[in-house]
């Protein structure tokens, strides 16, 4: 008896379709209009696996992601992406990414100093934040500031950095909740980490929550392969195993430290703040 895709497991195809044919054993991947195919047309169920891997349909309208110490070669117009680091940088993450006509299925790998064993670390002095990203599909955006925030006369924000301190130009990144509607989200991600990091590692920040208006701040940790629209789409209690810091309300003008033991996902991760 010949195996069918019930014991491979019935192939799914985001934006497109997938016809049986031969008994259920030989499946066809068909994309919906304006959508490209990318991989195998075909593939055909062998014991309990697939004999190829499972293709992608991509579609262009998104910006193409830049990388320190890399370079980004897109094709499919700019709707599939091949990253490769320079001589002397590793690669951390997917050395590929597609573009589904509205966001990237994953985040632009990072590419570090393959000599260097120090830990990873950011002031938010570079202008490219230390590869942190904004989300494309938030709100609004964090803003990369110095001194007093905007409205600080109407008591919110700080007036200084924490690595410089008062009397200092350092950096921070800030949002202006004053004029935010209510549950309006910003959300900053992290590059992606080794996943080696999070074994009995920890995440550490400052943080300056200051205003009538003040919302919530999260931290979040995530494994790479598991998308971000996955994540949010859990409900409350499901979020939890991912969330590593939650603080509500005024917190009064002062910077405050949060230490945060990382998970053990054993995968590479990501972190990002959520407010």
């Amino acid at each position: 008896m010949y195996p069918s895709s019930a014991s491979c497991g019935f192939p799914r195809l985001a934006n497109g379709r997938v016809r049986v044919r031969q008994k259920s054993r030989l499946v066809k991947f068909i994309c919906s209009p304006r959508y490209e195919l990318v991989g195998n047309k075909y593939a055909t169920c062998r014991g309990s696996q697939w004999d190829v891997p499972l293709p992608v349909c991509v579609r262009s309208g998104c910006t193409v992601p830049s990388i320190e110490n890399g370079v980004e070669i897109p094709s499919r117009q700019n709707a599939w992406v091949v990253f490769f680091c320079l001589p002397g940088h590793k690669m951390i993450g997917s050395s590929t990414i597609y573009c589904d006509g509205r966001k990237w299925n994953g985040t632009a790998p990072s590419c570090i100093d393959a000599t260097s064993s120090g830990l990873p670390k950011c002031d938010f002095e570079d202008p490219n934040i230390c590869g942190w990203m904004q989300d494309d599909l938030h709100d609004f955006d964090w803003t990369r500031l110095n001194h007093k925030s905007p409205s600080y006369f109407l008591f919110t924000g700080p007036s200084y950095d924490h690595t410089y301190g008062k009397g200092g130009s350092g950096y921070y990144m800030y949002i202006e909740s004053t004029s935010r509607l209510q549950n309006d989200t910003a959300r900053l991600i992290s590059p992606i980490y080794d996943g080696g990091l999070a074994k009995d590692g920890c995440f550490v920040f400052f943080y300056h929550m200051y205003g009538k208006t003040t919302g919530g701040l999260r931290v979040y940790q995530k494994p790479e392969n598991y998308a971000l629209s996955s994540l949010l789409s859990l409900n409350s209690s499901e979020k939890q195993k991912y969330i590593l810091f939650e603080k509500w309300g005024n917190q009064g003008n002062t910077w405050y430290d949060a230490v945060l033991p990382l998970v053990d996902f054993s995968d590479n991760f990501q972190v990002w703040k959520n407010n």
